[in-house]
């Protein structure tokens, strides 16, 4: 007792238990009145009995509008009323859902003999879905079924061919590479000679770099190596346009060449929108550098090129009029035209003194010559960006033998670069190209 009594409650407690409540305090005496019984009118209140006049017209009113209502219900049109027949002939013992099963029949399918409803459970052809059942909905997906070894679900939703989009390319011949069918989708001839005549009025020549001709051969040989059989040669073209214009204006040992050619490269595949990193190109160089020393490059000759923009190239025009001599078969003839281009580009500096859309005339004039197609000629010089560009600079003759000779240099067997007819696109065409021109 003595332990229970250490905690004093702040709750005052009665020493002695309560005193019951007496009965008669539960009770209601009758002598009480209620004034108002729950849910009584109003017109029965005690306050309202005063006002007996205002009660009756009340009244009055009410009784009046329920016997307009009434006979307003009795003159009903029957026509557009359902009235309930008095005969109940109702079924009160039908079921919407079928629910009775029959014990005879319980565990089996009932489906139709003669075929006219499909099955209910579609036949599974294969027992493989039961591997991906607890797979994410994500990787039920053709594509990433076939990562997990698994077959990919065989569909039969034959209706869904006939809503298929097709699409139907039947117009020009096509290529795997993007450069070769560059104008070969849609070009409009409207707008063609102004979108030429505007790269005619940007394009720029400049004189010949001071660098000498074996070490920039060297360079361009090295650049065509890098690019591959399968890069666009737009690109090299860029590059060089780069290297020989940075020349120019500096100069530079000759241990730093192919750091300057391969940051000049760098920016044109930044140009031209077909990226490598800068690992690969390292990779390509035989780390004759690193990371840093070609970033610091590059920066330099952006900065002491002002900037440059996306320069104009022969390939621009090469592509347009070898399409325009002929739109069905006009790969052949741009591969030759762009191995003619490329091959003064390697071989010769002098490159540089000549406008883009001038060597680019020359090289396709070239082509046909070489191919043996001739009567397209009168085709391509009806074409005005053909005739503007041909007559851009004197001695148009003299520039198609250069290009000429530069391919016979190149495949000489006492030359060392020839890494241009190494990664030819095509060596079929290449071979039949180098004897016709080394039989001139």
């Amino acid at each position: 007792m003595a332990k229970e009594n250490k905690l004093i409650s702040k709750i005052p407690l009665p020493m002695d238990p309560l005193p019951p409540i007496p009965t008669t305090a539960l009770k209601r005496t009758n002598s009480v009145k209620v004034e108002r019984q729950p849910l009584e009118t109003i017109y029965h209140e005690p306050a309202n009995q005063g006002n007996s006049q205002h009660k009756g017209a009340i009244h009055k009113k009410i009784v009046r509008i329920l016997k307009r209502s009434n006979s307003a219900v009795n003159k009903i049109d029957t026509k557009h009323v359902t009235l309930r027949q008095k005969s109940d002939d109702l079924d009160w013992n039908y079921k919407v859902f079928n629910d009775i099963i029959d014990d005879k029949n319980k565990g089996t399918l009932d489906i139709p003999k003669d075929g006219a409803s499909k099955a209910l459970t579609p036949a599974i052809k294969t027992a493989e879905p039961s591997r991906v059942r607890n797979i994410k909905r994500s990787l039920k997906r053709p594509h990433s079924r076939e990562l997990q070894g698994i077959s990919p679900a065989v569909r039969d939703d034959k209706g869904e061919e006939k809503h298929k989009r097709r699409l139907v390319f039947d117009r020009f011949e096509q290529s795997t590479d993007f450069w070769l069918n560059a104008y070969a989708n849609s070009l409009n001839e409207t707008y063609a000679p102004h979108v030429f005549y505007y790269l005619m009025r940007k394009e720029e020549m400049y004189e010949v770099p001071k660098i000498a001709s074996d070490a920039r051969t060297c360079i361009m040989d090295w650049l065509v190596k890098v690019n591959g059989a399968e890069g666009n040669p737009a690109t090299v073209q860029t590059a060089a346009w780069y290297f020989d214009y940075l020349f120019t204006v500096a100069r530079a040992p000759i241990d730093m060449l192919q750091m300057l050619a391969t940051a000049c490269y760098w920016i044109a595949l930044k140009v031209q929108g077909n990226v490598l990193t800068s690992r690969t190109l390292i990779r390509a160089a035989n780390h004759a550098f690193d990371v840093k020393q070609l970033i610091h490059t590059e920066r330099a000759v952006i900065t002491k090129l002002k900037f440059p923009v996306h320069p104009v190239v022969a390939q621009d025009y090469i592509s347009y009029m070898t399409w325009v001599c002929d739109a069905s078969n006009y790969v052949e003839l741009e591969t030759a035209a762009t191995l003619l281009h490329m091959a003064f580009l390697v071989a010769d500096k002098r490159v540089s003194t000549h406008l883009p859309s001038f060597s680019a005339a020359a090289s396709v004039t070239n082509a046909l010559y070489l191919l043996r197609k001739t009567d397209l000629l009168p085709k391509l010089e009806k074409n005005i960006v053909y005739k503007a560009a041909s007559r851009r600079e004197p001695n148009f003759e003299i520039m198609c033998q250069n290009q000429r000779h530069a391919l016979q240099r190149i495949s000489s067997p006492c030359y060392k670069y020839k890494a241009l007819l190494k990664y030819s696109k095509d060596r079929i065409l290449t071979e039949k190209i180098l004897s016709i021109v080394n039989k001139l």
